[in-house]
């Protein structure tokens, strides 16, 4: 394995290497990442990629997986329980989880989701 200087282009020996302060090194991936701003579109645009794109390759449309653990639900809660339902339920859970202190940006970015998927379900029920 070569390691190389990203700057310069050279290639660096192991004992260089092992010279390199762990700020070099943390400095080197941190300019690497970009880290946008959290705010309400940042929340909803990330909501829209999770909800429209990679979910449903994932778990299948929210009709059919939400309507699967309301059939579960229902069973162990002995009480009807439906796709709404679930949506709701969730978007409770991700809210408790961020008031009790435990929530980051995914909660809320979650959080979205299930409300636009909870909607989008109840009004295709109407």
């Amino acid at each position: 394995m070569k390691i190389r200087n990203k700057q310069t282009g050279e290639v660096l020996s192991i004992e260089k290497f092992e010279e390199l302060t762990i700020f070099e090194v943390v400095h080197d991936v941190v300019e690497k990442v970009s880290v946008e701003p959290i705010t309400r579109k940042s929340i909803l645009e990330n909501a829209v990629k999770c909800v429209c794109n990679d979910r449903d390759k994932q778990y299948g449309n929210p009709e059919d997986n939400f309507a699967k653990i309301a059939e579960y639900w229902s069973a162990y809660l002995g009480k009807e329980v439906n796709a709404v339902d679930v949506a709701m339920m969730m978007s409770l859970f991700k809210i408790a989880r961020i008031q009790t202190g435990a929530g980051t940006f995914d909660s809320f970015v979650d959080l979205a989701g299930y409300a636009a998927c909870g909607g989008e379900i109840a009004c295709k029920e109407e």
